[in-house]
């Protein structure tokens, strides 16, 4: 699948806030504590990629847009790097996009930012997407936590410094 990204509307927040994952990733559901409209905030540079039906398939967020309270709180967030936040329509993931997918972040991040490196965050229990992200370049770092519906979860912090070269699927 090719992920061409495109800017966010009303309608793919809509269609985000009503993904459901399965057991154990319905972590990854959306906090009703959390006010949708966010995605929308030019601050959080949030774009979208449509699959090959127009479908919206998945969203990246840049820049306060990827950072999670806890970070911030833990002052993680304080180097030079761009935060990225993402998320994969549920019945596209573990089908093995996430490399290209997680690419295509980081070329359309750099295109538009030209950051000194990026940043993530990823619940520490998520090997599946730690691996992909490792497989991309990023090298784990901290632990702290951070409230995901209304409970403090472990988060891993990842972090790719610019000039990582992007690994190819294998």
């Amino acid at each position: 699948m090719d992920f061409a990204f495109r800017a966010i509307t009303p309608a793919d927040v809509a269609a985000i806030v009503a993904w459901r994952y399965p057991a154990p990733y319905e972590f990854y559901d959306w906090d009703p504590a959390d006010d949708p409209a966010e995605l929308l905030d030019p601050l959080a540079a949030c774009v979208v990629t449509d699959d090959h039906d127009g479908v919206l398939a998945g969203f990246v967020c840049f820049g306060i847009g990827g950072q999670t309270p806890g970070g911030r709180r833990a002052g993680l967030y304080d180097e030079p790097m761009l935060d990225l936040g993402l998320g994969l329509r549920p019945d596209l993931t573990g089908r093995g996009l996430g490399v290209s997918f997680v690419n295509a972040a980081l070329a359309i991040g750099q295109e538009r930012f030209r950051p000194a490196g990026f940043r993530l965050s990823v619940a520490a229990f998520n090997e599946r997407a730690i691996r992909v992200y490792e497989r991309v370049g990023f090298v784990r770092g901290e632990r702290f936590t951070s409230p995901v519906h209304g409970v403090e979860s472990e988060f891993l912090l990842m972090r790719r410094p610019n000039g990582t070269r992007l690994r190819r699927r294998r």
